[in-house]
């Protein structure tokens, strides 16, 4: 099948969209072996410097992968981890640089930082799919622990942006911002244990926010309701219970993760994370 690269240049962006459908659907069944060429062709794309021509790229790669991503046969799955092992260091510094430069742009009032935004948050809905679903062991990867473990600093950063952008801008950099909150519950939901080395950031980060004054006039309520799941997912979460008797668990790792629990959760540490 052919992918032709006027397509994926598509100027009117409710046309793209219907399109990035269209080609998810077809990708679904066709690729990699009956369609070699979309996923070159698509990453192609997401490389120029064309504003349009990437954000097209980022559109197209986005459905795709989400319909890839939906895949349940074994081979199925295996492609799609050594698709993810192949893409996910170029998605990561590409989401790195948009993020930057949007975090720039905003502070300048630069008309450029709408078509940025969009962008960050496309490749942000990609690197979600590639970390999530396309690792099999998630804490095996440094680099995508690092890059969830940033996430915590440049969510803060958002909320303090989001207070002065503009006002077009603020339904986009809210959606954006929330989509570090479901990254981290995603990763805790679907591979828990990966997720223990992050345990202390995220409850001091949510806790922090949500339980003092430090999150007065950053928070708004699909954020704040996202954190709390989060926070809610991290105490009730079956993997960090140990036995009843403790000496009966036999997985250190829950007991790893018990132990950061009941350590964050003294009144001693409690107090000390609290003050302002």
């Amino acid at each position: 099948m052919l992918f032709r690269s006027k397509t994926v240049g598509e100027p009117v962006n409710q046309i793209a969209v219907q399109l990035a459908v269209i080609v998810a659907k077809a990708a679904r069944f066709d690729v990699p072996k009956e369609w070699p060429e979309l996923l070159p062709a698509l990453s192609g794309a997401v490389q120029t410097t064309d504003d349009t021509v990437q954000h097209r790229g980022l559109l197209f790669l986005h459905h795709t992968i989400k319909a890839l991503a939906s895949k349940r046969l074994a081979a199925d799955r295996r492609a799609f981890h050594d698709l993810a092992g192949q893409i996910i260091g170029y998605i990561l510094g590409l989401w790195q640089s948009l993020h930057t430069s949007l975090l720039a742009q905003v502070s300048q009032g630069a008309r450029e930082a709408e078509v940025t935004l969009q962008k960050a948050v496309l490749s942000l809905k990609i690197l979600r799919k590639l970390v999530i679903q396309g690792l099999k062991k998630p804490d095996e990867n440094s680099d995508a622990m690092a890059f969830v473990g940033s996430l915590f600093a440049e969510a803060r950063t958002l909320l303090e942006v989001r207070k002065s952008a503009p006002a077009h801008l603020k339904e986009l950099l809210e959606k954006y911002t929330v989509l570090h909150p479901k990254i981290w519950s995603d990763l805790l939901e679907n591979h828990p244990f990966a997720f223990i080395q992050h345990i202390n950031t995220a409850l001091t980060f949510v806790c922090s926010l949500c339980f003092t004054v430090q999150g007065d006039g950053l928070l708004f309520q699909r954020f704040t309701i996202f954190s709390l799941n989060l926070l809610k997912g991290v105490l009730l979460c079956m993997e960090y219970r140990p036995a009843k008797n403790i000496e009966d668990t036999r997985d250190p790792v829950t007991l790893q993760a018990h132990a950061i629990k009941a350590e964050f959760f003294r009144v001693e540490t409690i107090d000390r994370k609290s003050v302002v």
